[in-house]
């Protein structure tokens, strides 16, 4: 895992959204000294996976990972962004919302990772920070979708344990079988 800043015992990072525009997108766009390095620079629209990312910076018991990273065009004029995220992609959920500070700053929007056939399709969600006017660099937010996880989780486990029984006058019972 790379180094990441310590905060004080008991505290955890839980910035705005206006926070992360106004404090740390603006800055890192402007090339203005961030306080921390809790949000990390990775290129999140290339090779790697987003778990193989998540797990580089944060290991396995981490809520949030921050990174800036560089937009993508699918051409040079273009204003289509490429989110291929290693052997899958993130989807957007919905329309941009925009983030006020007394005026429209920027914009947030909302990803799923999907990679068809892979237990890690739509585990990963991810929210795209954009400064107003600016389109080099975004500020994300990725996490687990743990309510997914979860669901497929207890799925597997009814599907493993109902067995459908049919008994000498042909009627189907259902039971439950236990596993030793």
């Amino acid at each position: 895992m790379a180094s990441s800043s310590c905060l004080p015992p008991g505290n955890k990072f839980r910035p705005t959204d206006v926070d992360l525009i106004a404090h740390y997108l603006h800055k890192k766009v402007f090339g203005l000294p961030l306080s921390s390095d809790i949000v990390k620079d990775c290129d999140l629209y290339g090779s790697q996976e987003p778990w193989e990312i998540w797990k580089y910076y944060k290991g396995e018991k981490a809520e949030d990972l921050y990174v800036f990273t560089p937009l993508k065009k699918t051409s040079s004029k273009g204003k289509r962004i490429c989110r291929k995220v290693g052997s899958g992609a993130w989807y957007g959920e919905d329309a941009a919302q925009e983030i006020q500070d007394n005026r429209v700053i920027g914009y947030k929007k909302s990803f799923r990772y999907e990679n068809k056939g892979s237990e890690h399709d739509g585990v990963w969600i991810m929210h795209e920070y954009t400064l107003l006017g600016q389109d080099q660099f975004v500020l994300c937010r990725i996490r687990r979708n743990y309510q997914l996880i979860r669901k497929r989780h207890l799925g597997k486990k009814r599907k493993c344990h109902e067995v459908e029984h049919t008994d000498e006058n042909h009627q189907s019972n259902k039971c439950f079988k236990v596993r030793n």
